[in-house]
């Protein structure tokens, strides 16, 4: 297996990042009044590659190698583990506090174990609920990615348990999805009946769906961030996400969504 092979999840989930990055700073620079033209091409080729890839079973390993590498080129990404990697913003570890020891991972690799983690400038930790979310203090427009891997076990049982993705923002404040982005890592068995997937906000609100569950290939599919209609009270509401009707059958893929927001 040659060593691009070896790296294919990695690869396709750095360019996974790298596309809804470019979405948030063509946003950015729309809002300051800037030229986006550069960052909507750019992600508007790594959108080419990943349709080319969800039908890679028709190509020759050749050809799946040279899609990689174009993904690979695409993503500006430089460390590419053969596992699955944790990929974000670089963390400057400077200590690590814990009840107990807990291993810190920066993209895939162990940095070490310890019990305390400070951060340095630039990088901020807000806590809300259990969940604490780092940002970016530079960062003008407030936008965050949030990145969630939904089990096998998670999705058979997303329609009676459904899952929290952002937690309630606090009184008074509302949750604003800028982009969302599902990846479907096919493994070898479909999803059958109940596979549209829908974000709401806290299982009431429609946000957006995606009839991803049903592919029988390794699929990207980009949500439109939008209320189908009708007047909800959306204050202080989580972010869920679930399946429409009752929950999938068979199936034996994750399901990976990226959600781009901020606070309002």
């Amino acid at each position: 297996m040659t060593e691009v092979r070896q790296q294919e999840n990695a690869i396709v989930l750095a360019a996974a990042e790298r596309l809804v990055s470019l979405g948030n700073e063509a946003s950015q620079q729309l809002v300051a009044g800037k030229e986006s033209t550069k960052n909507t091409k750019k992600g508007n080729s790594i959108i080419t590659l990943f349709e080319a890839y969800a039908h890679k079973s028709d190509f020759t390993d050749y050809e799946i190698d040279a899609l990689l590498y174009c993904l690979r080129s695409m993503s500006d990404q430089e460390s590419f583990p053969t596992t699955s990697p944790i990929v974000g913003k670089e963390l400057n570890v400077q200590t690590i506090i814990a009840g107990s020891d807990i291993k810190v991972y920066n993209q895939g690799v162990l940095l070490g174990v310890a019990n305390e983690i400070d951060f340095e400038d630039g990088l901020v930790a807000s806590l809300i609920g259990s969940k604490v979310t780092v940002t970016d203090s530079d960062s003008g427009s407030g936008i965050v990615t949030l990145k969630r891997t939904l089990n096998v076990d998670e999705i058979l049982h997303l329609n009676s348990s459904p899952i929290e993705l952002i937690p309630a923002p606090g009184a008074g404040k509302i949750i604003v999805p800028h982009q969302i982005l599902v990846y479907l890592n096919y493994q070898s068995i479909p999803y059958d009946s109940f596979t549209n997937v829908g974000l709401w906000y806290n299982n009431i609100a429609p946000i957006g769906t995606s009839d991803i569950l049903s592919q029988i290939d390794t699929s990207f599919s980009l949500i439109p961030a939008s209320n189908s209609g009708g007047s909800y009270d959306i204050l202080n509401k989580p972010i869920t996400v679930n399946t429409n009707g009752g929950n999938p059958a068979n199936g034996n893929s994750t399901l990976t969504i990226y959600i781009s927001y901020f606070i309002l």
